[in-house]
């Protein structure tokens, strides 16, 4: 995950950002990300993976702003 947060980083004021999607709590999530020191980009919760086809975890995806 430490180049996921370079990549937000680095392109961050470019518009690009990094969301981790959780089906869990989100907050829960965001603070062990933030606690560890590993991230600190955005985590929402959310059950997408049906949506974009996903048939396992972790799985990474590549949006623009119109999904």
């Amino acid at each position: 995950m430490p180049h996921l947060q370079e990549l937000n980083d680095k392109y961050r004021e470019k518009g690009f950002e990094i969301l981790a999607v959780s089906k869990e709590d989100a907050n829960l999530i965001q603070s062990k990300l933030i606690e560890g020191k590993s991230a600190t980009y955005g985590v929402v919760k959310a059950d997408i993976g049906n949506l974009y086809s996903t048939r396992g975890i972790p799985h990474c995806w590549v949006l623009d702003a119109e999904g």
